[in-house]
């Protein structure tokens, strides 16, 4: 991620008696598709590793599930400790 100089708020939970104290009402989803192109389907038919579908699918520019729960983040519509919590860090 780039920092583009600018001061981002990110949100903390705050317990209120609506949420039961534990700073969040409902649920919200964050998500990642794999879209079926023609080099991913080739590749799922040679059978490669789910690491290199994953890295062609990226390279053709699928947003990874940590990405949509980023910008959820910013968006102050979940915190950065719930999105840690659901997700894991992918590896290079």
């Amino acid at each position: 991620m780039q920092n583009s100089g600018s001061v981002q708020t990110v949100w903390e939970a705050v317990g209120c008696e609506a949420c039961n104290s534990t700073g969040y009402l409902g649920r919200v989803g964050i998500f990642e598709l794999l879209p079926a192109t023609s080099d991913i389907c080739k590749v799922i038919v040679q059978r490669a590793d789910a690491g290199a579908i994953r890295n062609l699918a990226v390279r053709q520019g699928m947003r990874l599930l940590r990405d949509d729960g980023w910008d959820k983040v910013r968006q102050g519509v979940t915190t950065l400790a719930e999105l840690l919590r659901v997700t894991r860090e992918e590896e290079a």
